[in-house]
C-alpha cells in the first residue's frame, strides 16, 4: 500500500511538469529519482510476490517461479527506463546531464553503495548506456549479476 505513496505523487508531478510545458520534469519527487513511477511499481509487483510466497500452490502443477517473472519484469522496466535517458540526453544535452548528476537513477542512495551497484556498469561500458546494444549489454549484465546473487542466496540457506 506504500507504494502508493510513490507512484502516485510521481504521476502527479509528471502530469503537472507536461501540463506546464517543463522540458525536463525535476522537481517535487522528481529530484529523488529520475524514474519514481517505475520504482513505485517495481516495489508494489515485489510486494507482490512476497505475498505470493505466503500462498500455498497447487501440487503438480507446472508453473514459472514467480520470481523469475518479477526479474525479467524489472529488468525490462530498467531496460526502458535507460532507453528514456538516452533519448532525453539526445533531445536536452547538457541539461539533462546536469539533472543526472544531482538525481539519482531511482532508488536514492549514499553515493558509496550506488558506486558499488555501477561499479560492473562502469567497467564495461565506461560511462552510461548510449544506445541500444549498451541498453541490452547493462540489462543482461545485471539480470546475470542478480540470478547468480539469488542462486549463490539460495545455497547459503540450504547449509
Amino acid at each position: 500500500m506504500e507504494t502508493w505513496l510513490i507512484f502516485l505523487p510521481s504521476t502527479a508531478t509528471w502530469l503537472y511538469g507536461k501540463f506546464k510545458k517543463c522540458e525536463i520534469v525535476d522537481f517535487w519527487i522528481y529530484k529523488y529519482s529520475r524514474h519514481p513511477q517505475y520504482l513505485g511499481y517495481i516495489l508494489w509487483s515485489y510486494g507482490l510476490l512476497i505475498y505470493v510466497g505466503y500462498k500455498d500452490y497447487v501440487r503438480g502443477a507446472f508453473t514459472i517461479p514467480p520470481t523469475l517473472i518479477w526479474l525479467v519484469t524489472t529488468m525490462i522496466i530498467v531496460g526502458v527506463a535507460l532507453h528514456e535517458e538516452t533519448e532525453m540526453r539526445n533531445k536536452y544535452g547538457k541539461k539533462y546531464e546536469e539533472y543526472c548528476r544531482k538525481t539519482p537513477f531511482m532508488i536514492p542512495l549514499p553515493r558509496s553503495i550506488a558506486n558499488t551497484i555501477t561499479a560492473p556498469l562502469k567497467l564495461l561500458l565506461k560511462e552510461n548506456p548510449r544506445n541500444m546494444k549498451d541498453i541490452i549489454i547493462t540489462t543482461v549484465l545485471y539480470t546475470v549479476i542478480l540470478i547468480a546473487l539469488s542462486y549463490m542466496l539460495i545455497l547459503a540457506l540450504k547449509l
